[in-house]
């Protein structure tokens, strides 16, 4: 974890149902690597002032909150077994608790899965985003695969509506914190992204910059292609981000050909993320030493198969 810029430290689940061994992980990362950014994601429901609190002194940078509906009835017709009002309470604690620190650390993320349930909310929700501090705020669709996905679509009249919106989220709100729509949702791109389109048949930073391991030691290289590409099996960290897996892909990329055909169909804005000036929730300093690192990366992979 020395090296590692960042941590996203979620699973598939709450983390907070745990929180003394979590917490012990995000403790041990930043006492090995304090300059690294640390963060996870939450439905916010344990996500108590106290605990807040204790994760702000274990080092986490930010906090991301999956919120997917600003008003009770909607928020709990689509959160089975969660209770806005819990949540409000835990953000209302937790503004006093900054306020009364006058600090705004752990950051405050949004992420907001929308589709044609929910999509109207949101202007509810990009106020909700202002009273209670959020930094940032990520709008991504259902995942393909998910049952009943298609009865969730956003039609055509849907999308020029949610353009609309996006137009007045980000002229209104813009400067209380960063929005940013993913590609995927399938709206046009803002004349500020047009540059982060490659003529290329694919561009992606990905695998020269994410490890992703589930408990059970599958390793993955991307969270939107959801077959692994090894387990640990016992192996360190280090010897399956340079084994043989790794390399090939990244070999795939550098040369333009064997890239994997999951790949080329990918619309995710994965491959666009960690560019210079695409929208981010983390710091600019962090983007530009990923920049750094993907462009080191590429160099050295040519040199090698070169």
């Amino acid at each position: 974890m020395k090296a590692a810029l960042e941590v996203y430290l979620f699973g598939d689940g709450e983390v907070l149902l745990d929180i003394p061994r979590h917490l012990a992980m995000i403790e041990r990362i930043y006492k090995e690597n304090p300059t690294c950014v640390l963060g996870f994601s939450t439905n916010g429901k344990l996500l108590t002032p106290e605990v807040y609190s204790r994760y702000s002194a274990a080092g986490i940078g930010y906090i991301q909150l999956s919120i997917d509906a600003a008003t009770k009835e909607l928020y709990e017709a689509m959160r089975r077994g969660g209770s806005f009002d819990q949540l409000v309470a835990n953000l209302e604690g937790i503004a006093a608790l900054r306020c009364r620190a006058k600090a705004r650390k752990p950051r405050l993320h949004l992420a907001t899965v929308i589709s044609k349930q929910n999509f109207r909310q949101l202007p509810t929700l990009a106020e909700f985003a202002k009273r209670y501090n959020f930094s940032f705020w990520f709008i991504n669709t259902e995942y393909p695969l998910n049952p009943g996905r298609a009865l969730l679509a956003l039609t055509e009249e849907d999308l020029a509506e949610l353009e609309r919106m996006r137009a007045e989220i980000i002229r209104d709100y813009g400067s209380y914190y960063a929005t940013a729509f993913d590609p995927s949702i399938g709206l046009r791109l803002e004349p500020s992204e047009e540059q982060f389109e490659s003529k290329a048949p694919v561009f992606c930073t990905v695998p020269w910059q994410r490890f992703e391991l589930k408990a059970n030691g599958d390793v993955k290289v991307c969270p939107y292609f959801h077959e692994p590409i090894r387990s640990m099996n016992g192996n360190s960290l280090m010897e399956v981000w340079n084994g043989q897996e790794f390399r090939r892909l990244r070999r795939a990329f550098a040369s333009g050909t064997g890239i994997p055909s999951y790949c080329i169909s990918c619309d995710s804005g994965m491959r666009r993320q960690y560019l210079r000036g695409f929208p981010t929730g983390s710091d600019v300093h962090h983007v530009s030493l990923l920049n750094r690192l993907v462009r080191r990366s590429r160099a050295i992979t040519r040199r090698i198969i070169g």
